[in-house]
């Protein structure tokens, strides 16, 4: 040992040599239960870690899921978004023509007037619209015919319908059905 060790450990040896049998055995239990607290302090701080770390951990998991969730639904909407894209390009259907065709095979009878409306909207993108006067038309037809536009295939939505009794001495309702379509111009 180097001479400052050794007077450090003589210096303590000392000043125990001083205390009694009984002073010595109590400082010697202070310094085991000094020691555990140590030990314990340290355990203590450890398991917090821990804990800290695992919920962090466990945080980071579920913000991992919540983007595998998000990633999914993006694909999704993705294809979706593509196949919209498709039907935009590909969508040469007139609006007057596709009424007809629907109410005729429901046996409905002709519309007795069209009005069209074209407009453009942001991304190279046209609204047409169509909106159709029946006369004469029964709860039962108005209902095939919308249940027949919704079911259909084609890039259609129906904007608005306004149903009014027939004017006198007719019998059924007055419907106006407006539907829209979208079409894409060329522009973006």
């Amino acid at each position: 040992m180097s001479e400052n060790q050794a007077t450090w450990v003589d210096r303590v040896e000392a000043q125990l040599s001083r205390f009694s049998a009984r002073e010595q055995i109590l400082l010697g239990v202070m310094v085991v239960v000094l020691g555990c607290l140590l030990v314990v302090a340290v355990a203590v701080l450890m398991n917090a870690r821990a804990s800290a770390l695992d919920q962090r951990i466990s945080d980071q998991r579920e913000v991992l899921a919540m983007l595998v969730e998000e990633r999914d639904a993006y694909r999704v909407n993705a294809a979706e978004n593509a196949r919209i894209e498709e039907l935009l390009a590909s969508n040469d259907l007139r609006l007057s023509s596709f009424i007809e065709a629907r109410a005729g095979r429901l046996s409905i009878a002709r519309p007795r007037e069209f009005r069209d409306q074209e407009q453009a909207l942001d991304g190279g993108v046209e609204a047409e619209s169509t909106t159709a006067e029946f006369a004469g038309m029964e709860i039962e037809q108005l209902s095939a015919l919308l249940t027949a536009i919704e079911e259909a295939e084609e890039l259609v939505f129906t904007r608005q319908i306004a149903v009014a009794p027939a004017r006198r001495g007719n019998e059924g309702l007055e419907v106006e059905l407006t539907l829209v379509t979208f079409k894409r111009t060329g522009g973006t």
